[in-house]
């Protein structure tokens, strides 16, 4: 994972996706100071079921994310896909 700082096109790409187009104007500085952009190689492992602390809403941009659950027996059940402007976590 790559952290990158946030960028106009970032903020512009938040606010035009819902619920952040709701927002107020005012709102939108303090928001600003909590983005961070995250990127993350194909076939990356973002999350292990039952392993990780998930305490942030992530927003695909570009590309897209694949959930999967992970059965009793270790095996891996595809559950669904995420694009651009979906949200996980």
């Amino acid at each position: 994972m790559a952290e990158l700082p946030p960028t106009p096109e970032a903020v512009s790409f938040l606010q035009q996706t819902s619920p952040f187009d709701l927002l107020p104007q005012e709102e939108w500085k303090k928001l600003e100071q909590e983005i961070q952009l995250n990127s993350f190689p194909p076939k990356n492992l973002i999350y292990k079921q039952g392993q990780s602390a998930i305490d942030t809403l992530s927003i695909i941009y570009k590309g897209e994310v694949e959930k999967f659950f992970e059965r009793p027996d270790g095996k891996l059940t595809y559950k669904e896909t995420f694009g651009p402007r979906e949200s996980f976590g």
